[in-house]
């Protein structure tokens, strides 16, 4: 009897402790869990052959993550379990781990889990093959720590700088944790805040945009 043949479609989303001494040191300034590899064995499967998916992540950004999830999207409605039973939403694994971020002042990487789901490939007729894309998604909760400095400029010392041909540069002074949210200011809002010195007003109010990317 033939067997209907299946292609798996691996896609990965960014969403048990190993021995730190032999892993190196990996940070980001712009990412915080990440997904080391996923994988499937085998890549191309008959119906009603088991599937392994394994899944590795890493923390590698410069806070601790809280509540990581990680989802398997693509096999609803089709995949059986190990009980031979049709799946009928997302494989979730963990929910509340905490990972936290590496220490390369200490030679000390980020924490990191591996997981693996063990799945039945679904019914498909005789004679065709088809593409099954299947996705990991990790989800996290992440605090992202920022300071923003403002120089301030009064209006005797802008007309200096005017008259000699000189620019105010470096109105804001940023800085950001490493992780996937940075707090910046648009471009076209980093104009120098010149202070009124002649006003008798208590407060002064200067507008500017701050965006999260």
């Amino acid at each position: 009897m033939k067997k209907a043949a299946l292609v798996l479609m691996i896609a990965a989303v960014v969403l048990i402790s190993g021995c730190v001494n032999q892993r190196s040191v990996t940070t980001s300034e712009n990412r915080g869990v990440t997904i080391n590899s996923f994988t499937a064995s085998p890549l191309q499967a008959y119906t009603g052959e088991r599937v392994l998916f394994d899944l590795e992540i890493e923390n590698i950004g410069g806070t601790t993550a809280r509540n990581v999830q990680a989802d398997l999207f693509g096999v609803e409605g089709q995949w059986r379990d190990s009980l031979g039973n049709i799946i009928d939403s997302t494989q979730t694994k963990w929910g509340s781990i905490i990972l936290k971020p590496p220490v390369p002042s200490r030679n000390i990487p980020g924490d990191f889990r591996i997981t693996q789901w063990e799945l039945t490939t679904p019914d498909i007729p005789q004679g065709i093959t088809a593409n099954l894309p299947i996705e990991a998604r990790v989800t996290y909760d992440y605090n992202t720590s920022g300071h923003l400095g403002v120089k301030l400029v009064s209006q005797d010392e802008f007309r200096r700088k005017q008259l000699l041909g000189e620019q105010v540069v470096n109105a804001f002074e940023i800085v950001n944790s490493y992780g996937p949210l940075h707090l910046s200011i648009p471009e076209r809002y980093q104009t120098p805040i010149i202070v009124d010195t002649e006003s008798t007003a208590q407060f002064e109010t200067y507008p500017f945009r701050m965006d999260s990317r």
